[in-house]
């Protein structure tokens, strides 16, 4: 491709100013993304049924650092009526995580800083990579329309508007087209994701004490994002370390003698509490029974490996549960009687009228499940262990 001079001619390098830019929902950005300076910026375009979530998004990049971003949008208008600017959320694309296609193959492979997580604060300064300077550097800023329920259908339209310190602003038209379709809250979806709630996973990633207020505070926002998607299933430890990464039992146990207990429901009481308030009533509460350090080579097969040895060693077998101390507060696991051992069936039928009993205070007594078992099966024995105890309660698989 030749021209006679390069006058008037658009390079594809990044400008220095700064350049915003559309990008398809389903399309990754990352530091090394860029616009095609060819292209004029169109609206951002949102198709949406009422009582949903929908989502359009810019990218913002420079070739230098960005300073002082910040993105609003009020109401959106339409001939039949308004969306106001609470239903409108902006936020704000960051550094985080892999995946694949991008960060793990070329171009990209080094440089390709997928913007994989979503902040409602925007970020206080952006600068290009110190091994990629040359980059640039980027930010997505993506508009999420939670559709009233009465909305009108129709188009509304409305200014998302971008600015930056020492940065000319720019406004970006956002288009919402509203549908003759009304979806039901997400509790009601009949198609649904599980999202599992992992308390150990905020306690580790937001260092805060398992427990704590601030972590109660943590796992209330984590079943609010959860949310939206309809998830409605909830899982509840009555043992130590489960695939699930929980390094103790929710539900405490009390020791009163050789082979009796009592049980603390405390912290299960208010883990139950916080997801009805914020997730909404769960359809399926799973009381983890059963883990697979508790199998047997049988049971197991091939996947019986050393490391499963020793760690069935450690426990000899039998359910890890967390004992609490409560003159001094303090936890320590240990083994439970094994399934096998003549005292357990008391113990764990003592243990499931309790249970039951804390459900149906909040209407959940429906909802019990044992649990849990992925790509390896209990033993037969430890199956009819838990049918004999309650045969009306089916198993999470």
């Amino acid at each position: 491709l030749t021209a006679p001079t390069a006058d008037g001619l658009a390079t594809s390098a990044r400008p220095d100013e700064l350049q915003v830019w559309n990008s398809d929902v389903l399309a990754s950005d990352g530091m090394v993304t860029s616009g095609d300076p060819c292209q004029p910026l169109r609206p951002i375009r949102i198709v949406a049924a009422r009582n949903g979530i929908f989502s359009g998004k810019v990218a913002v990049g420079s070739a230098k650092a960005i300073a002082g971003l910040k993105a609003t949008v009020g109401e959106l208008k339409g001939a039949d009526g308004v969306i106001p600017a609470s239903a409108v959320r902006v936020r704000y694309g960051l550094p985080w995580g892999t995946e694949d296609g991008y960060t793990n193959s070329s171009p990209y492979r080094d440089s390709g800083s997928l913007l994989g997580a979503l902040s409602d604060e925007p970020p206080t300064d952006v600068a290009p990579r110190k091994d990629r300077p040359a980059a640039g550097c980027v930010v997505s800023v993506w508009v999420t329309v939670r559709t009233p329920k009465d909305a009108k259908p129709g188009v509304y339209t409305g200014t998302l508007h971008i600015v930056a310190t020492g940065e000319k602003p720019a406004a970006v038209p956002v288009r919402v087209e509203v549908v003759d379709c009304t979806l039901p809250d997400p509790q009601n979806y009949r198609t649904w994701v599980e999202l599992i709630q992992c308390p150990d996973t905020l306690a580790v990633e937001y260092g805060t004490p398992l427990w704590s207020p601030e972590h109660f505070d943590r796992i209330a926002e984590s079943f609010r994002l959860m949310s939206d998607c309809g998830t409605r299933i909830v899982y509840v430890p009555a043992i130590a370390h489960t695939n699930l990464g929980n390094a103790e039992s929710m539900i405490r146990w009390i020791k009163k003698g050789e082979n009796a207990y009592s049980w603390d429901f405390t912290v299960m009481d208010k883990y139950l509490d916080i997801a009805i308030k914020n997730l909404g009533t769960p359809k399926i509460v799973v009381l983890q029974v059963w883990e697979l350090y508790m199998a047997t080579p049988d049971s197991v097969g091939k996947r019986f490996s050393p490391e499963l040895q020793q760690r069935q060693k450690e426990s000899g077998g039998a359910p890890l549960i967390t004992i609490l101390n409560r003159e001094t507060g303090k936890t320590e696991n240990q083994p439970a009687p094994k399934f096998s051992d003549p005292a357990s069936k008391a113990i764990w039928q003592a243990l499931l009228k309790e249970v039951r009993e804390h459900l149906r205070q909040r209407g959940l007594e429906k909802a019990l499940m044992f649990g849990m078992f992925t790509d390896s099966t209990p033993p037969k024995e430890h199956f009819q262990f838990f049918h004999d105890l309650a045969p009306d309660v089916p198993w999470v698989h």
